[in-house]
């Protein structure tokens, strides 16, 4: 078990805590029929309850890796892998008519570079006062963050296979698993649904990738500061409105609500990258970005059940001179040759920089004749990145496009689904776009 949860018994106990609610159940229910049976009402009202919740996507993948790729120093030209892409273990409890509880455990990537240091960790843990619709006022370490939709997204309930890297900036550098400590003002007025959100990161040395120290013209985040983050995100809901309860937005609802939102958003961090100028001097850089969006889950067939749903966002990031980030999303692979290219080993690409980028995403609901005698449906998606990055000489394109077969919606789904990502090398002190390779993911995802 220790291998497993980490050496403090705290995370078996709440481990046993969570198995013997699921198993006994009905006795905390007062035996009363729900739609959700593992939500448990604790007064006669209704006012007070609890909702455990838990999901899971397993992962088996083909990936033509990166030039210079390696396992063990051997170098690797493909891979055949299966991993464990996501768990989560979590509980809501809505203590009194104002506070609302929110507690997370969960663990990602376990594939075959982890043997024992896959931990069961707390990701979520705050509190919400819940003042009024208008205005609630929140603290913990949480998702609560501005910007735009998706950098807060239910990665439990999205038409695509994984969670859209290039919404979430700071992911791996100054957040753990897109949590950070924070304070959190939301609310809805009418039809405006906002939050704003005063973060403070993990430091970003503690990541194994970032460089504690500048490097040339190129900026790169540092702890010297170590300053707050401001974000907020504001959107005008036009149709059916979301539920702003938690902090995350879902992928589609199914046909179960029609929505169409515009948004817009910030984040910003005084001080929080550092690069050498011209003069060799240490120069601080803001982190500044803004973003606009637009979403649409729309049922186009009600009898069927078609749904279509649509994404349409726009990023201006703004990191300081020449930052770029490659992505590789878990990462089969634990080391690189000489000949690496600047993608870096695996399957990581540049998602993430200083400069401008365009993402749009389609998913179809196809419709069901017999719906809802038989709940399965197919539901056909594809995302496209186009980045416009100040330190890269081509514009980083990026596609993927795949299937859901949903046996019972997001709650037990198959996903399959094929990627394609640029290689970029450096010639003649350019980045320039070499060649492109694949990649073949099929997913399982079961939640309660």
């Amino acid at each position: 078990m220790n291998d497993v949860f980490g050496k403090s018994n705290f995370h078996r106990r709440i481990l046993i805590i969570f198995v013997l609610i699921f198993t006994n159940f009905p006795v905390f229910s007062q035996q009363e029929k729900k739609k959700n049976p593992f939500e448990f009402y604790l007064d006669a009202d209704h006012k007070q309850w609890i909702k455990l919740s838990m999901y899971t996507q397993f992962w088996g993948r083909y990936i033509d890796l990166n030039p210079g790729s390696a396992i063990d120093d051997v170098e690797k030209k493909e891979i055949w892998d299966v991993s464990i892409r996501r768990f989560r273990l979590g509980a809501q409890f809505q203590a009194t008519d104002k506070l609302f509880f929110v507690l997370n455990f969960g663990t990602n990537n376990i594939n075959q570079n982890l043997r024992k240091d896959a931990h069961l960790n707390i990701l979520d843990l705050n509190v919400t006062y819940e003042l009024s619709d208008y205005f609630n006022v929140g603290a913990g370490k949480s998702n609560w963050d501005g910007l735009s939709r998706y950098n807060s997204s239910s990665t439990s309930s999205l038409i695509v296979s994984d969670a859209i890297s290039v919404t979430v900036p700071v992911n791996g550098v100054l957040d753990d698993s897109d949590r950070e400590l924070n304070v959190f003002f939301k609310g809805k007025i009418k039809k405006l649904d906002y939050r704003l959100v005063v973060s403070k990161g993990f430091y970003s040395d503690n990541e194994f990738n970032n460089e504690p120290n500048p490097i040339g013209n190129i900026a790169n985040f540092t702890d010297t500061k170590s300053n707050f983050k401001f974000s907020g995100y504001f959107k005008y809901e036009f149709l059916a409105q979301e539920s702003n309860k938690t902090a995350t937005s879902a992928g589609t609802y199914f046909g179960a609500k029609n929505v169409m939102s515009l948004g817009a958003g910030f984040s910003h961090l005084t001080d929080g990258l550092w690069y050498y100028n011209s003069q060799n001097q240490i120069t601080y850089a803001d982190m500044q970005l803004f973003a606009i969006d637009f979403f649409l889950d729309h049922m186009v067939n009600k009898r069927k059940n078609a749904v279509f749903t649509t994404y349409l966002a726009f990023f201006n990031y703004d990191f300081g001179p020449n930052y770029i980030r490659n992505v590789a999303v878990n990462n089969p692979v634990n080391s690189s040759l000489d000949n690496v290219t600047f993608n870096g080993s695996g399957n990581a690409f540049p998602v993430i920089g200083t400069g401008n980028t365009l993402f749009t995403q389609f998913g179809y609901l196809i419709p069901n004749k017999n719906y809802p005698n038989e709940k399965q449906q197919f539901q056909p998606y594809i995302n496209f990145q186009y980045s416009d990055f100040e330190y890269l000489t081509n514009k980083m394109i990026y596609f993927d496009f795949g299937l859901n077969w949903l046996l019972d919606k997001h709650n037990s789904k198959f996903t399959l689904n094929f990627q394609n990502r640029p290689i970029f090398v450096e010639r003649n002190d350019q980045r320039v776009e070499d060649e492109r390779k694949w990649s073949v993911l099929l997913q399982y995802q079961f939640k309660i």
